[in-house]
């Protein structure tokens, strides 16, 4: 003999499957778009070049110096998409002019890059102290192009200066975003030089 259900669980097993299937199944919510990653870059590794002297570097990212030709290629390290910084001191004919100079190198970066670009000067006088200081006049070019067929950003800061000229280039892939503009970080780069 089959004993009865108390009525009150009774009606609670005969309402609980109607309310089970009242209640709309659960979407599945789209993922929230992920924000794109801001790369830091923080101008304050020391390193001593025995090119170009003692220089304020990107922190955390590699140095490797080529003293025969004068240069430094500096590489973002903890990416698979690292920007590379180049410093370069060149040996330049005297009898040229700076902006001639300076609009010659960038615009050799900017064929790398199947690309074209126009090169703007900033004039400024550095605080020496008690003696005058010479004004020193910068170029710079920022462009976007494709190198080997990947879209790449960069930015190229040149100081020409009697038969020398010093030339600092960042390239990244044209996707990776980061806090601080190029031209800013060279320019940093160039200041805090020794």
């Amino acid at each position: 003999m089959m004993k009865r259900l108390p009525k009150f669980l009774a009606i609670t097993l005969a309402v609980l499957p109607a309310t089970a299937m009242a209640q709309a199944e659960p979407q599945p919510q789209p993922a929230p778009a992920a924000a794109p990653e801001i790369a830091q870059i923080l101008v304050n590794q020391p390193f001593a070049s025995k090119s170009l002297g003692d220089l304020m570097l990107p922190f955390m990212w590699e140095a490797k110096e080529d003293e025969k030709i004068k240069r430094l290629v500096v590489t973002e390290t903890r990416t698979d998409v690292p920007a590379v910084l180049t410093i370069d001191l060149l040996t330049t004919p005297k009898t040229l002019d700076n902006q001639s100079v300076a609009a010659e190198i960038a615009n050799a970066m900017a064929e790398s890059l199947a690309t074209k670009t126009s090169v703007s000067s900033d004039t400024q006088t550095p605080d020496c102290g008690k003696s005058k200081c010479p004004s020193l006049t910068f170029y710079k070019a920022e462009m976007e192009g494709s190198e080997n067929g990947i879209p790449r950003k960069c930015a190229i800061e040149i100081l020409p200066l009697s038969g020398k000229t010093l030339v600092l280039t960042l390239c990244a892939e044209a996707s990776r975003k980061y806090s601080t503009p190029f031209p800013e970080v060279l320019h940093q780069i160039f200041t805090m030089m020794k």
